[in-house]
């Protein structure tokens, strides 16, 4: 059953790119491929045959795009000048760093990248970003899943790559799905010279990321709200630029401050008696 959907599937994208341009109607203006195995060479011919149509959606649904098939999707959206919105959902390969970060700066200005397992999930743009700052408090929310997993993070970092809207005070990413991106999260919020907090609340966190959170925060008279992210066990091997000059200042929960002093770190936690500051 398998190979025989994999056989008819093909048989799809073959007719589509075999019949180039012609082979999608004027009038069509949506196009989702759901579980189709995709070929290099066939969705390079696929987003050559787009160019000039007036298709505004292009949709890819656990598909298995890699490395080469986001490098051409990168190369050719410039072209793609009615594609308004790209949605890759539910990709059955994992999506480096690097090419969600090439992915989000090919992204143009009208144009927006859904890249995340939600159905939903929240597009990828300098307009977005911009939308989701609160000029009277300050605050740009991106939390609660807006910004969905490693991949949605380094293609924002790639998307708007000179931080949070100028202005900003607070940045949250807070309950994103994070892991290995939580570092870039927080260097990218801190490119914007105006942010005094971020938080990366409740996401995960690895040994790299936690080395990208501390160099990017140690010195920056910013908070980074750590609560529920199990970063300050890892801080001890990668925090090596830190020390008086270069303090690291995070939130953390009452149980996560550490038992003793560690030079170059101030943890502030909160309880409902008050709040507790440890730390040089």
């Amino acid at each position: 059953a398998e190979e025989t959907w994999r056989r008819a599937t093909s048989a799809v994208v073959d007719t589509v790119v075999a019949g180039g341009r012609a082979a999608f109607p004027p009038a069509l203006r949506e196009m989702h491929f759901h579980g189709v195995p995709w070929g290099a060479q066939a969705l390079g011919q696929l987003l050559r045959a787009l160019r000039g149509h007036p298709m505004h959606q292009l949709s890819f649904v656990r598909a298995s795009l890699e490395g080469e098939h986001m490098e051409l999707l990168a190369r050719e959206l410039p072209y793609l000048r009615n594609i308004t919105s790209l949605r890759i959902a539910n990709n059955t390969c994992p999506l480096s760093r690097k090419h969600c970060l090439t992915l989000g700066g090919a992204v143009q200005a009208w144009q927006r990248l859904f890249l995340a397992a939600a159905a939903g999930a929240w597009a990828v743009s300098r307009e977005a970003a911009a939308q989701a700052w609160d000029r009277p408090s300050g605050v740009v929310e991106l939390g609660g899943g807006r910004v969905a997993g490693d991949a949605g993070v380094w293609a924002l970092a790639g998307a708007v790559p000179d931080g949070a809207p100028h202005g900003a005070k607070v940045v949250d990413l807070s309950s994103n799905f994070m892991d290995d991106s939580a570092g870039e999260a927080v260097e990218w919020a801190l490119r914007c010279k105006t942010v005094r907090v971020v938080s990366i609340r409740d996401n995960g966190i690895t040994p790299r990321s936690a080395g990208v959170v501390a160099s990017a925060a140690a010195g920056r008279r910013v908070l980074i709200d750590a609560r529920g992210c199990g970063l300050l066990p890892l801080l001890p091997t990668t925090a090596a630029g830190l020390g008086a000059r270069r303090p690291l200042l995070l939130f953390l929960l009452p149980h996560e401050a550490p038992p003793r002093d560690i030079p170059g770190l101030v943890c502030v936690t909160a309880e409902e008696g008050g709040v507790t500051v440890s730390g040089p």
